[in-house]
């Protein structure tokens, strides 16, 4: 049995020095020390790293189809009234989007940009845009079709055969691409006093907030005063009887994402305040967006949504036959390229490792330094003896 234990004694590589032999210095504590201090810091770094998450992005191509871009913004204009600011949506061609899911609100804001009144509910392109008014538009029509029918003044169409109110009005002409400018003749304006209440908001602002889905294409949505319309090769708008120079673009973006948010995540347009101090113009911010997967390493449900990029441009509009529209345009371009996002942390396979490798190394280095200064003292001393 003792001769089994030798062999076995024999494969000790870390024999252990008697106590009677061992040598203990002020370096070797010192050394000592500084090797536990550092122990302990590159520990705390190397455990950070392990609990922490480091992101490795993928570059793919994006297949998908046919999904939906949902757009989020919150946009304030310190000099326009809510009460001729419009929101359109339009594609690459330049048609304006049409029943386009949104939920958006105005608010006014007095001189001093302190919101007043309520919240507005505001239509993209005068059409009903929640899925559960969807629904119910067909029974809108029939209603409106019993009601009283007011005239659209020659402007009447298939779809629209009834002007009861000065909004209807105004959608008649537009897509007729008549000019909507002496609004006192006409009824449903005069009584709805669209004139006195421009003329009430005067001095106001107008903050503009919410959410539209559009198709995952190329185009455009802009804030702009009046719904613009074609008309002689020229983009126009509905609000003709006031002049062009008055409107004053001056805009502060607030949030502008294209999806939902995810760690990291940085939208460029955000916080953006631009001030116009004389005449008018038109604002345009081209940005490019890019589609995103973002993957938890935890199993959490990926977050599907866009990051992009943007640039921009000021054109000066000196009169209402100038190319373009006072207004804050902003367009999107869909990357053909998807990144995705994987979360990645350190193994604990890893993280063993590189413990050990913390402490032999640091016990090793402290060793070769307390043994090099402990024979560098000695020297010395012997030298001094000799003399």
């Amino acid at each position: 049995m003792s001769s089994i234990w030798d062999k076995i004694l024999s494969l000790d590589q870390h024999a252990n020095t008697l106590d009677e032999f061992r040598v203990r210095t002020k370096s070797g504590a010192i050394f000592s020390i500084i090797a536990l201090v550092s122990m302990f810091v590159l520990f705390c770094s190397e455990f950070y790293s392990y609990v922490s998450t480091t992101n490795v992005d993928h570059l793919v191509v994006d297949s998908s189809k046919g999904s939906l871009m949902k757009i989020t913004f919150d946009v304030t204009f310190p000099s326009m009234p809510c009460a001729v600011i419009a929101l359109e949506a339009a594609d690459v061609s330049g048609q304006k989007q049409n029943n386009v899911m949104h939920h958006i609100h105005k608010h006014r804001l007095n001189k001093e940009g302190v919101e007043i009144g309520f919240k507005e509910k505001h239509e993209v392109g005068g059409t009903i845009k929640t899925r559960k008014e969807l629904n119910t538009k067909a029974v809108a029509n029939e209603t409106r079709a019993k009601a009283k029918c007011g005239s659209c003044y020659g402007a009447e169409t298939e779809e629209l055969r009834c002007c009861n109110t000065c909004q209807q009005v105004r959608e008649a002409y537009r897509k007729k691409g008549w000019a909507f400018s002496v609004l006192d003749d006409i009824a449903q304006c005069s009584k709805e006093g669209f004139v006195d209440s421009v003329e009430d908001q005067k001095g106001e602002g107008c903050n503009i907030e919410g959410w539209l889905e559009v198709p995952r294409v190329a185009g455009n949505f802009h804030f702009a005063p009046g719904k613009s319309f074609q008309h002689a090769h020229l983009v126009m708008t509905n609000v003709l009887t006031f002049t062009m120079e008055k409107w004053n673009v001056s805009h502060t973006i607030k949030k502008l994402t294209f999806g939902e948010t995810f760690p990291g995540l940085t939208n460029p347009l955000e916080g953006t305040v631009k001030t116009l101090k004389t005449g008018t113009g038109m604002y345009q911010y081209y940005t490019k967006v890019v589609p995103t997967e973002y993957n938890y390493r935890n199993g959490r449900k990926s977050i599907v949504s866009n990051q992009y990029s943007a640039t921009q441009h000021f054109r000066t509009i000196t009169s209402i036959t100038s190319k373009g529209l006072p207004g804050l345009f902003i367009f999107y371009d869909i990357s053909p390229i998807r990144v995705r996002i994987e979360e990645e942390s350190q193994s604990f396979t890893t993280f063993l490792t590189s413990l050990c490798a913390i402490v032999g190394g640091v016990f090793t280095v402290m060793s070769l330094l307390d043994q090099w200064t402990h024979r560098t003292f000695k020297s010395g001393r012997r030298g001094v003896l000799g003399r």
